[in-house]
């Protein structure tokens, strides 16, 4: 199974990490602005890996999740991501917190904030500090 996909841009220098661990994308662009999410869903598309509807989780799955600054589609990312740890697989998000580009920072808050109080606690961070949802050997060295 692929790892890892390339991202054309990465507006806060991050998020291309959580990239590195990935071979599946959950994340939606939204129709009234060009947003690093809708980016990073048509870079993974471009890479060939599975999006949204497009994943059959099971427990080789690593999902790197983005969320929209305004918080649509939160719910339907949420379930989403329950199917990949369900499946035994992982997610990989935004380290927790209210800094810039953390969990909970005000651009945040609403979006990747939500889906994160939604899965719960992180069963772990991967070396880099992004919080692990599901399976952490998955992620881990």
């Amino acid at each position: 199974m692929k790892k890892g996909f390339k991202l054309s841009c990465d507006k806060t220098g991050k998020d291309q990490g959580k990239a590195n661990y990935a071979n599946a994308y959950i994340g939606f662009g939204v129709t009234h602005r060009r947003s690093s999410t809708g980016i990073y869903l048509e870079d993974a598309k471009q890479a060939g890996i599975p999006v949204n509807g497009e994943i059959s989780p099971d427990e080789n799955t690593v999902a790197f999740v983005s969320v929209a600054s305004e918080g649509f589609f939160v719910e339907q990312t949420v379930a989403m991501a329950q199917k990949v740890i369900a499946a035994g697989g992982a997610v990989v998000m935004d380290r927790s917190g209210t800094g810039f580009g953390q969990s909970h920072s005000r651009f945040n808050r609403n979006g990747e904030g939500r889906v994160q109080d939604a899965l719960g606690k992180p069963a772990g961070q991967t070396k880099e500090g992004y919080n692990i949802f599901g399976s952490t050997g998955l992620c881990l060295p």
